[in-house]
C-alpha cells in the first residue's frame, strides 16, 4: 500500500517518559508499537538526495517493513515534509535492490520505539542505542495540520516553544554539542 501525505512533525527534547506515557493513557491514546526498529538511510554515492533536502530510507519495525522518501516542503518552527511511504515484503531484498540501483547506505540507527496514536496524531517515544545511545530520550509528534500539533502537545504538558523541527542530524549535532 502507497501512502502519500504531507507530514508535520516536531521532535521534544529531554523528555520524562512517565508523565508522558500517563498522559498519553489518560488522553485515552492506543499504544500500537512498542518495540525494536532499525533503520538505514539511503542516498547515491553523489549525495544527490540529501543535497536536494530530501531523504530515502528503509526501516524495520517488528515484523514489518516500509520504504519511504520525505521530500522537503519548509522547515520553521514545525518541519514539513511530503511523504511517500510503502510497505514492503522483506527488508533485506528490499535494500539489496536499492543498492543494485546504485543507491548506499548513508547511515544506520537502531532504537527502541514506543508508539501511541489518537485520532490524526501519531506520538513516537525514542530511545536511541547502538552508537547513538547518547541521545535522550525524545518525544516525536507527527500530524497533518499546525492546530492538531498545538493542541495536543499542550495536552501533554508542552508549548511550541519546545519544538524542534529537526531531522536526525540536527538532534545528534544538539547532543554531540552538549557532551
Amino acid at each position: 500500500m502507497l501512502d502519500i501525505m504531507e507530514e508535520l512533525e516536531v521532535k521534544i527534547l529531554d523528555i520524562r517518559r512517565d508523565a508522558v506515557e500517563a498522559r498519553l493513557r489518560d488522553a485515552g491514546a492506543r499504544l500500537v508499537f512498542d518495540g525494536d526498529m532499525n533503520a538505514v538511510m539511503l542516498d547515491f554515492p553523489d549525495g544527490s538526495i540529501a543535497a536536494a533536502r530530501s531523504l530515502l530510507r528503509l526501516r524495520r519495525e517488528g515484523g514489518e517493513a516500509r520504504l519511504t522518501f520525505k521530500g522537503y516542503l519548509a522547515d520553521s518552527v514545525v518541519k514539513a515534509r511530503r511523504e511517500f511511504e510503502t510497505s514492503v515484503g522483506d527488508f533485506e531484498t528490499t535494500r539489496k535492490i536499492l543498492e543494485c540501483l546504485g543507491l548506499v547506505p548513508v547511515r544506520t540507527v537502531t532504537k527502541h520505539r514506543t508508539t501511541y496514536e489518537l485520532p490524526g496524531v501519531r506520538f513516537a517515544l525514542d530511545r536511541h542505542t547502538g552508537e547513538l545511545a547518547y541521545i535522550p530520550e525524545l518525544l516525536e509528534i507527527e500530524v497533518d495540520n499546525r492546530e492538531t500539533l498545538e493542541g495536543h502537545a499542550r495536552l501533554l504538558g508542552f508549548t511550541p516553544a519546545d519544538f524542534r523541527p529537526w531531522g536526525l542530524p540536527q538532534v545528534i549535532e544538539y547532543y554531540r554539542g552538549r557532551s
